[in-house]
């Protein structure tokens, strides 16, 4: 930072500053004569050696700033002997009308006595509270009382155990937790087990219950990553989204239990599993809620091996996945246990998009004591499969529009079980493999293709004759250097087709200027575009 800034006494907007030495001119008291508003970032207080130094920055009296950032430095500086990170704290408070503020890499065990009762020391605006890196501190500040807070966000914080901690003479009542708490973050957490603690706190058997007896009425949305001791959920009646890395069993019973329960509003779930170590059973959901439906409409699944079984599913995975029904986009990603389609997914009537990716062991086929029924995903509008080395064979999809196969080598035919039944032709069919040495033998049986998309088939050789035939508006190519000529009879489809796009393909590039059709193609025109789009 440039030396003995407070020289700029009429100075009002300084967003980040770096604490060097006092004696340099680059100290925190620069700022104190400076009448800042907005955004303030002060970064290196671990720099600042004493409390009254820190007073003399006078962030009290600065009431146009808003939102305000205090940064130590790295956690290998923090936890330092000689911490005065308290004491500093202490002498930072804040004016009474900040609405966000952030507290990086603090090192004292306990927050400053303004921040531990927000709400006495007059913090009545604060909307957004984040506590990152703050390893040492045991408990948190009493922000669950504040009428303001919308945002709570706690990050790597080893040593926090519950996240509202209640004395004996200090009752709460449930309407007055977070009462205007919208969206909250939980991210490396490792010894959080319970939402609330203390002598007061009103106790739940959490080996045998899902679900604390604490409520946060007013969120909507929840992300909890790297919290391996956390095993149970609140009551959250306005939940509309939830995202999670799961790392033990309970928790994956406690959050399947808070997506399926009646009178939950749940519309969005990410649920990712952090270990992946063996094929856990399905938690047991209960008899609860089997006469109603969930209100989920988008789902993503990462690892979650327990949802997807390789044999017959246990009674409690049915029931899951039969109370769905409102689903509309599923993405299935890492998942081992994932062989056959699941006969499940005929309880997702209403669902228009689904993606399966990195899935190796994927087949593809009806399990065989399914054999005997049909999967036919009714209504579902675009599938993508990504990496799914093992696939041979695509569901039932009447309605499809979009199909993107992408690594997926095994694949031979895009139109044996399913096309028959297709009731339309494909909007847009991309189609990448780089050891496919031909193109699925089958894609003349199309009537029409809005656009075929063939990228990155770089032991491909040619196009199937076939392809001639059909009605074809957009055809894009993208390296595929291996092919140097276009089908036979191409008279048809080129009369039809709108728009060509050949990238990164040099032989076939040249056919097109000096093959039997460069006149048809050169009054048509072509265009170069590495990057089209998919959407």
């Amino acid at each position: 930072m440039p030396a003995h800034l407070r020289q700029l006494s009429n100075l009002q907007t300084l967003t980040t500053y770096i604490v060097g030495d006092e004696y340099a001119g680059t100290g925190i008291d620069e700022i104190k004569g400076m009448h800042l508003g907005g955004l303030l970032e002060l970064y290196n207080l671990r720099k600042v050696k004493t409390p009254a130094i820190a007073k003399e920055a006078d962030l009290f009296s600065k009431t146009n700033l808003d939102r305000l950032t205090l940064c130590w430095g790295s956690e290998q500086l923090v936890l330092s002997k000689e911490n005065t990170d308290f004491s500093v704290l202490e002498d930072l408070r804040p004016h009474s009308r900040l609405k966000v503020l952030k507290i990086q890499q603090y090192g004292g065990r306990e927050f400053a006595s303004w921040l531990v009762n927000p709400w006495a020391a007059g913090l009545v605006h604060l909307v957004e509270l984040h506590l990152i890196g703050c390893s040492q501190c045991e408990t948190l500040p009493a922000v669950w009382k504040l009428l303001s807070l919308r945002v709570l966000c706690l990050k790597h914080m080893p040593s926090l155990t519950c996240i509202i901690r209640v004395d004996k003479k200090y009752s709460l009542k449930v309407d007055r937790l977070f009462p205007s708490l919208k969206r909250l973050v939980l991210v490396g957490l490792k010894r959080l087990e319970r939402w609330q603690g203390g002598a007061g706190a009103t106790c739940s058997n959490l080996k045998t219950t899902f679900e604390e007896k604490v409520t946060f009425r007013e969120l909507f949305e929840v992300e909890i990553n790297s919290c391996p001791n956390l095993k149970t959920m609140p009551c959250l009646p306005s939940l509309k989204r939830i995202t999670a890395s799961i790392e033990n069993y309970r928790l994956l019973q406690s959050i399947t239990y808070l997506i399926i329960r009646k009178q939950m509003h749940v519309e969005e779930a990410n649920i990712a599993k952090a270990s992946n170590d063996g094929i856990e059973p399905f938690p047991t959901l209960g008899a609860e809620g089997r006469d109603h439906y969930s209100k989920l409409r988008v789902m993503r699944m990462d690892s979650t091996n327990s949802f997807f079984m390789p044999t017959t599913l246990p009674r409690a995975l049915k029931g899951f996945w039969s109370r769905l029904i409102q689903l509309r986009y599923l993405d299935i990603f890492n998942c081992n246990t994932l062989v056959f389609w699941p006969p499940e997914f005929k309880y997702l009537k209403y669902l228009i998009r689904l993606s399966i990716r990195k899935c190796p062991n994927l087949i593809g086929i009806l399990p065989a004591e399914e054999e005997k029924y049909e999967l036919c995903m009714s209504r579902l509008l675009k599938l993508e499969l990504y990496g799914c080395s093992s696939l041979k064979q695509l569901p039932q999809c009447r309605r499809l529009c979009v199909l993107e196969l992408d690594e997926c080598p095994e694949v031979k035919s895009v139109s044996s079980i399913w096309l028959r039944k297709l009731e339309n032709g494909l909007d847009m069919l991309y189609l990448s493999c780089t050891s496919w040495t031909s193109l699925p033998t089958d894609l003349g049986t199309f009537d029409r293709l809005g656009t075929l998309w063939v990228s990155e088939c770089y032991n491909l050789t040619s196009f199937p004759d076939e392809l001639a035939h059909v009605q074809i508006d957009t055809l894009i190519i993208n390296e595929c250097l291996m092919v140097k000529e276009l089908p036979e009879g191409l008279d048809r489809m080129l009369s039809s087709l709108k728009k060509l796009t050949i990238s990164k393909c040099p032989q076939l590039e040249k056919f097109c200027k000096e093959g039997p059709y460069s006149a048809i193609i050169s009054q048509m025109g072509t265009t170069r575009d590495d990057s089209p789009s998919t959407n």
